[in-house]
């Protein structure tokens, strides 16, 4: 019997890191799956995702780094290095900065 092939979109561990945000955070860990598995690891990952993202996000929102929000890093978390200029990820800044107050 052949098993289904592999899906690198889907995503895994409670901060739903995919293998491609895995990858853009440096491999960290034995694997992606690992990874995502391991809150210290996960963190990690997430981390250095928001770091390597938030100047950009910063520039294009025309704020500094110390001024993005929650909603901010929500948006780049699901949306990638582009979330913070993606129109459908309004929403979810909004709400998050809402529920931050």
């Amino acid at each position: 019997m052949r098993q289904k092939p592999f899906l690198q979109a889907s995503n895994c561990g409670k901060y739903d890191i995919t293998f491609s945000y895995w990858q853009e955070c440096g491999r960290r860990g034995a694997s992606w799956m690992k990874c995502a598995l391991d809150d210290h690891c996960a963190a990690d990952c997430v981390r250095i995702y928001m770091r390597k993202h938030a100047v950009r996000c910063a520039v294009w929102l025309r704020k500094e780094v110390h001024q993005l929000t929650c909603g901010d890093y929500a948006r780049i978390h699901s949306g990638g290095k582009d979330g913070c200029i993606m129109l459908s990820k309004v929403a979810d800044k909004q709400f998050i900065d809402k529920c931050m107050e």
